[in-house]
């Protein structure tokens, strides 16, 4: 989907409702580009890394000018629904892997507090965005299993 089209779909929203299509359309869009480059196939993390770098600068551009309520929303929305994408595809986010890899390095060289001395801000924006997707995954996989066994 062009810029100007997402854009202009989301312009009749205000508010809560602005929030939500954002999030749906951003999901939507991310989805058919994994779906479009996989060729049927399960996608590759490289393929979903693409596509997810690709989306930020889109989602900055589509946000540009919206009527939010916070103007760090757009940025919000960019890193909760990527850190949806890496959980729905069972992936972990290239962020919480460097993270883990600067860990080793200082467990390795012996530094005291090795977990507290690699962590940025960067990794922990990751960490904290896919705590809150895989608990949310969760969440919605045992509501459906619970409306399943009442019916």
């Amino acid at each position: 989907m062009k810029v100007k089209e997402a854009k202009n779909k989301l312009s009749v929203y205000q508010g809560n409702e602005l929030y939500q299509e954002a999030c749906k359309l951003y999901q939507e869009e991310t989805d058919y580009r994994i779906q479009l480059r996989a060729h049927g196939k399960h996608p590759s993390k490289g393929l979903i890394e693409s596509v997810v770098n690709e989306m930020k600068p889109w989602m900055e551009k589509v946000g540009a000018e919206l009527p939010w309520n916070d103007n760090g929303l757009v940025q919000k929305i960019i890193e909760w629904e990527t850190a949806k994408v890496w959980v729905k595809y069972k992936m972990t986010d290239p962020r919480v892997d460097e993270y883990i890899r600067h860990a080793r390095l200082e467990i390795l060289k012996g530094t005291p507090s090795p977990l507290a001395k690699a962590l940025t801000s960067k990794s922990l924006e990751a960490i904290g965005s896919m705590i809150v997707a895989q608990l949310q995954q969760e969440a919605e996989y045992l509501l459906a299993n619970k409306e399943k066994k009442q019916k």
